[in-house]
């Protein structure tokens, strides 16, 4: 089954997707300008940007992320790390429906890196640091001597816990105070 399509621009997308060159066709631009015009550049007018956004939502467009990681160096990625078989089910769809929620309005998607007990909690946080393949990492079940928020402040990952460590890192965290809850 060929799952190519061809526009009039000869613009051709493995998946069938509108590329920036068909974007570009379809309004009688340049590519660049179209690139521009999807970023709200300053430079490009306001009914230039508004008629190829325009055009962009008719046709379903979004950005290639392997095009824009190519350009950008960034994923637009958020991992959450979890424990498969230390995690309450209903706490996992809490934690994903919040993380899910504040990464809604902004440029960022949330995947799930999960790991068990048979395998070392840091292989997945060497995975993640040494591919490049998240802008920032969420932990789970953080113990007080734990060497992910070791490892990823040497590494320069951006990451926050959900949970404390005990050993004098800064790091961005949530915890609760279970002996405010138990008054």
């Amino acid at each position: 089954m060929n799952r190519q399509r061809t526009d009039k621009s000869g613009e051709t997308s493995a998946q069938g997707r509108p590329t920036l060159k068909t974007l570009a066709f379809m309004t009688g631009l340049g590519v660049t300008t179209v690139s521009r015009a999807l970023k709200d550049a300053p430079e490009i007018g306001a009914e230039t940007r508004r008629r190829v956004q325009l055009v962009a939502k008719q046709i379903g467009y979004r950005p290639n992320r392997a095009g824009v990681r190519l350009r950008t160096g960034r994923t637009n990625v958020i991992s959450l790390v979890l424990n498969t078989d230390r995690e309450i089910m209903s706490f996992v769809s809490d934690i994903i429906y919040g993380v899910s929620e504040v990464l809604a309005e902004t440029p960022y998607h949330l995947i799930v890196t999960p790991y068990s007990r048979s395998q070392d909690p840091m292989e997945p946080i060497r995975y993640l640091v040494e591919t490049g393949s998240a802008d920032g990492v969420i932990i789970s079940r953080t113990q007080p001597n734990d060497p992910r928020a070791r490892y990823m402040l040497e590494h320069g990952m951006p990451f926050a816990t959900h949970g404390r460590t005990d050993m004098g890192l800064v790091h961005p965290y949530h915890d609760f105070d279970n002996h405010v809850f138990a008054m």
